[in-house]
């Protein structure tokens, strides 16, 4: 009769006239040979059995492989014709002792976890009323331009004169345009940026502006000016060190397309400079025009 290997065990008497049996661990025997009638609940816990006789099986008869790994078991005879009869109370089973649970695809009754990326949903997952917590980022962009006039000894004109104390849509000229898509309706927006510096060759001018605006709604959402003396001695001509860091409201979850755009309130003449280098050497506007921002989207 097939049997499997019992490592370590033992008896020990708990009561009087009553033993119990401990077995610290098992070990299949994984050929083995099977014939006769079953007639209780059994199992045997190898991967290959053969027919050594006819197999009548009574009650539940169990082949087990203990080895796992997704392998089953196979049931063959020894060349004779041996058959396999199940009486009315009879049940042959065989698989594998330690099935392997095979991944999730239904998360409808999941109560704790995380989904991974590569869940899509049917339908699509949609995240856009989820709860974020107050003062979280939802998301960072960055970018970045080349913004100057060129050498030290070129002015240059830009564009309409911006009116004081706030630019309107389009007046001044292009510094870097960003497109955005906000991922709330009530989000606030925190736009950054570095330094640009803007000046005149001449009085033509007062106020100099850094300012972002909404290509979609034609408005302005950021705004920055400077009114400063920019010769020894505090003399007429004026500029600025400009730079944005401010917040705003989300306007929605659409794309938009923002741009950043410099100007001077008397910017149509040609007597103006912005981050320009130095005439001499190997120096140009890659060294002196770099221009970089970051919008940061935060929940409310």
């Amino acid at each position: 009769m097939a049997t499997i290997k019992l490592n370590n065990v033992s008896i020990a008497t708990e009561t009087a006239g009553a033993a119990a049996l401990t077995v610290p661990s098992i070990q299949q025997t994984d050929a083995q040979n099977i014939s006769g009638t079953k007639a209780s609940h059994e199992m045997f816990i190898g991967k290959t059995f053969t027919l050594t006789g006819d197999l009548t099986v009574n009650d539940n008869l169990v082949f087990a492989n203990l080895t796992g790994g997704g392998a089953d078991i196979t049931i063959t005879d020894d060349g004779n014709g041996r058959t396999i009869t199940t009486g009315s109370a009879g049940t042959l089973e065989g698989g594998e002792f330690l099935g392997t649970v095979p991944p999730p695809t239904d998360i409808s009754t999941m109560t704790s976890g995380a989904i991974a990326s590569g869940i899509t949903g049917s339908p699509a997952l949609n995240l856009s009323n989820a709860t974020y917590q107050v003062g979280g980022v939802l998301q960072i962009v960055f970018g970045s331009a080349i913004v100057s006039s060129g050498s030290s000894a070129t002015t240059g004109t830009m564009g309409g004169a911006i009116t004081n104390p706030r630019p309107t849509h389009n007046q001044g000229i292009t510094a870097g345009t960003q497109s955005f898509t906000p991922r709330l309706a009530n989000s606030k927006i925190i736009v950054q940026t570095n330094n640009i510096f803007v000046c005149e060759s001449s009085n033509v001018s007062d106020h100099s502006h850094l300012f972002l605006q909404d290509n979609t709604a034609s408005t302005v959402l950021s705004h920055f000016s400077m009114y400063a003396c920019i010769n020894d001695g505090g003399g007429s001509e004026h500029g600025g060190v400009l730079n944005l860091n401010h917040a705003f409201d989300s306007w929605g979850t659409s794309t938009r397309t923002l741009e950043f755009r410099i100007g001077h309130d008397g910017g149509g003449a040609n007597a103006f400079k912005w981050n320009p280098y130095y005439a001499s050497g190997s120096r140009n506007t890659t060294e002196t025009g770099q221009f970089h921002w970051t919008l940061t989207e935060i929940a409310q």
